[in-house]
């Protein structure tokens, strides 16, 4: 079995491609799970590029802040607070923001950062 992602590039969740009557190889596509194509992450200074082909390029979940610090407080609990690192999202065709929109959803899911990100999907390939 081999793992394929395919990316929309648009704001709808793609499909799994499959193999037609007149292809040479015949073989079966099934989804294992969509997401939202994650591009690049900036840590520490230092950047990294992702592969659009790597099933890590399509995440389950978007948050526009991805990586986070502990820092232990004197009671040994752990104190979470975001860095100064980015992630980038591959933004999808639909209009550009025109208002301060929300990052996690809300009552109208047009208005989050979310709506505005291609959308991708992870297939396993059966040959």
């Amino acid at each position: 079995y081999k793992r394929m992602t395919v990316h929309s590039f648009t704001g709808e969740i793609p499909d799994c491609p499959q193999a037609t009557a007149g292809d040479p190889l015949q073989w079966d596509a099934i989804p294992l799970w969509h997401g939202y194509t994650l591009y690049a992450m900036a840590v520490k200074g230092g950047a990294t590029g992702q592969s659009l082909t790597s099933p890590s390029s399509c995440l389950r979940h978007y948050s526009p802040v991805l990586t986070a610090q502990c820092q232990i407080s004197l009671d040994g609990s752990c104190n979470f607070f975001s860095s100064n690192d980015y992630t980038y999202f591959l933004r999808n065709t639909k209009k550009l923001i025109t208002k301060r929109v929300g990052h996690l959803g809300g009552a109208d899911e047009d208005d989050t950062q979310a709506s505005y990100i291609s959308r991708c999907r992870v297939c396993m390939v059966k040959i």
